[in-house]
């Protein structure tokens, strides 16, 4: 929050001689905004060079974050859309992230609120190759992101990708031989009743479908919870003309005037069939254990969410230019990268780093008749220690003089 730190300046070591004036803290965001792909590039770069880590799998998810307001603005970022956070009466941006698999953000890119996700990968996949120097790079994406354009043009950009693949859309055939389980396969000694795969060639990518008897159990207790949803809509036909044909709502028939009637039983018994079964579509040559293990790794990006909504709280927004929003997104992306960095280093979590930081403080106690003035630092609990060592920190003494304070914090 600009505002609180604007209104808490005086607490910080180095900010208290001259007053930073509230305008100056938002003027800031202007700059990042201005600088937003220099700052991109050069946390890329430096994570390269200082970590040696290889890029050879990206994460891609999208999210949305909502403002306080539901004013939308012709041209405005802001604008309603499919709310993720359940916020659809607000404005909001679309954010999508490309993470590595230790979390490290790569870059992300920011759209107007009712922006379709699927949308958003090439642009975002367009934009990371024009900007970095990526050799070979595998894209793992969940089914949200699949849709033909985006196949070609990873393929025409020489692009691997796994992404999650919607059996129910593709052909009858594929899609029979897919879930006939009588060819399916075990895995690494697993039961087949337990867990099981096939693989078909198909346009030009491998489909792997796996059956999972863990999964089936959880997509029929999910239909039947639906089931009795539908029920109660037939008991209330007025209820049910308020609800969109999906969900519920596509288990239930409907009479030549709209009414509902009764469920569907076919429709019911269509679902059921697709009960435990999940695709995935690669271009890659990898066994079928590292497609499964890169496609589970892409909560990654959900987690990265995760961080930036709760212990950054990136949103609720309340800014309105598009350069102050993207200012904004920028200063957490920067938040988001150094904090990622402590966790990949310390192994503590985001919260326990937060926590930490929060109590590393120093006291500034006077002695008014001696005219002198002395800090005193906190004690040091374990997490900080870990910090404090893996970072490489100088502690300051117990106690020291504004001297010594002005050495470690002040230039």
């Amino acid at each position: 929050s600009k505002l609180a730190s604007y209104s808490n300046q005086n607490e910080y070591l180095g900010l208290q001689k001259e007053e930073m004036k509230l305008h100056h803290f938002y003027r800031t965001l202007d700059v990042l905004s201005a600088a937003e792909d220099l700052v991109k590039k050069h946390f890329f770069t430096q994570r390269r060079n200082l970590f040696s880590t290889v890029l050879d799998v990206v994460f891609y998810d999208v999210t949305t974050l909502y403002f306080d307001s539901q004013v939308e603005e012709e041209g405005s970022l802001r604008q309603k859309g499919f709310s993720k956070d359940k916020k659809s009466h607000k404005t909001q941006v679309v954010l999508g992230l490309l993470v590595d698999k230790l979390r490290n953000p790569i870059t992300y890119q920011v759209y107007e609120g009712n922006t379709y996700e699927g949308r958003t990968m090439i642009d975002a996949l367009q934009k990371m190759k024009k900007q970095f120097t990526i050799d070979k790079v595998v894209v793992v994406a969940d089914t949200a992101m699949i849709d033909k354009d985006n196949r070609d043009f990873m393929v025409d950009k020489k692009i691997d990708y796994i992404i999650g693949d919607s059996i129910k859309n593709l052909g009858k055939a594929i899609r029979t031989k897919l879930i006939d389980k009588t060819k399916h396969e075990s895995l690494n000694d697993v039961p087949v009743e337990t867990f099981s795969y096939t693989e078909e060639e198909y346009k030009g990518r491998r489909i792997i479908c796996t059956y999972s008897l863990k999964r089936a159990k959880k997509d029929a207790h999910q239909r039947q919870k639906l089931i009795d949803k539908a029920e109660k809509w037939l008991e209330n036909p007025s209820k049910y003309k308020q609800v969109k044909k999906r969900g519920a709502g596509r288990f239930i028939k409907n009479a030549e005037d709209g009414d509902a009637i009764e469920l569907n039983k076919q429709k019911i018994e269509e679902d059921a069939i697709y009960d435990g079964f999940k695709a995935f579509s690669t271009t890659t040559d990898l066994s079928i254990e590292d497609v499964l293990s890169k496609y589970k790794d892409l909560f990654e990006v959900e987690h990265s969410f995760r961080a930036l909504k709760s212990q950054l709280e990136i949103r609720p927004m309340f800014h309105w230019t598009n350069e102050r929003i993207k200012g904004h997104i920028c200063m957490c992306f920067v938040a988001f990268t150094f904090l990622n960095h402590l966790k990949n280093t310390t192994q503590l979590q985001y919260r326990a780093i937060v926590k930490a930081l929060d109590k590393m403080q120093l006291s500034l106690i006077k002695d008014t008749k001696a005219n002198t003035s002395i800090y005193l630092r906190s004690k040091i609990e374990d997490d900080q220690k870990v910090l404090i060592e893996k970072m490489n920190l100088k502690v300051p003494n117990d106690t020291c003089p504004q001297n010594t304070v002005n050495h470690y914090f002040i230039k």
